[in-house]
């Protein structure tokens, strides 16, 4: 049988709540890609995961996969602090590794196929001349595909607009 599926990125600039799972559902679809943004959906909170697991079942649909954290808080169409896994700092990069860890932990708890990560920052976003560097690009992407095997996802690179995710550079 198909699987159809949507994104909770519907309601991005929302808490997610059992009532748009149940929305998603009553229109066709049985699979979701959960966007793991804080102020969407808390991924660090264990009491919150296991909700959306019952949500999830009441609901009918399959957590497919989840969106690697972008930015910590969405709101008013845009993101606070942005989340590259291509950022040269490395601290910074450090930081953007533990909220992949967080979002990859949510499979523990609920199974998932697939984690879509951005490479860099968007051009669109104006990224600052070391927000999309394509050796820490490559080193974020080993080692989230590390911490992805070890609970069994699989990594799925989003090509999107900068020079590290076209199909040709990716």
């Amino acid at each position: 049988m198909k699987k159809f599926g949507v994104s909770t990125h519907l309601y991005h600039e929302e808490r997610l709540e059992k009532a748009h799972l149940l929305e998603i559902a009553a229109n066709g679809f049985d699979a979701v890609e959960l966007f793991a943004t804080r102020s969407h959906f808390d991924y660090h909170d264990e009491e919150t995961i296991r909700a959306l697991k019952e949500w999830l079942t009441e609901a009918g649909l399959e957590l497919h996969s989840v969106h690697a954290p972008i930015t910590d808080v969405f709101a008013n169409g845009r993101g606070r602090r942005s989340f590259s896994t291509a950022i040269r700092d490395t601290e910074a990069r450090k930081a953007t590794l533990h909220e992949m860890a967080a979002a990859l932990a949510v499979a523990r708890v609920i199974p998932f196929k697939y984690l879509v990560v951005h490479l860099g920052v968007p051009v669109g976003q104006k990224p600052g001349a070391d927000d999309n560097n394509r050796e820490a690009a490559i080193r974020s992407v080993e080692e989230i595909h590390g911490m992805a095997e070890a609970v069994g996802v699989t990594v799925a690179l989003e090509v999107m607009g900068n020079a590290l995710s076209t199909p040709p550079d990716l």
